[in-house]
């Protein structure tokens, strides 16, 4: 009995392995501690820099896609990064007075 189709063409079984389903628990379960459990343990400044760290990984990991396997070059992609960066700083830190006397005249 032969049967076909592209997944007994190229060796695939239709039910995963027990060890794949292990695997896919394994980092679904250490991905729900990351997004969940790690934030209550951890203070801000950890917090924001894995949240940096990440976010750079991620880019970095797209534009070696961009780079090595299309071959093209995205500036596009740096310009998004870069405003993504600077509306964030913008919304975190409180606005800045441009003169002293408009501080001092805030505070008396």
């Amino acid at each position: 009995m032969e049967t076909s189709g592209i997944a007994t063409r190229f060796g695939w079984s239709a039910r995963p392995s027990r060890g794949d389903t292990v695997q896919v628990a394994v980092i679904t379960a250490l991905m729900l501690f990351a997004l969940f459990g790690l934030p209550s343990l951890l203070s801000l400044y950890w917090i924001d820099t894995s949240t940096t760290t990440v976010i750079y990984a991620i880019v970095a990991l797209g534009l070696g896609v961009l780079v090595g396997r299309v071959g093209m070059i995205s500036l596009g992609q740096v310009a998004v990064l870069a405003l993504g960066h600077g509306s964030r700083r913008s919304s975190a830190t409180p606005p800045r007075c441009p003169t002293r006397s408009c501080c001092s005249a805030r505070a008396s």
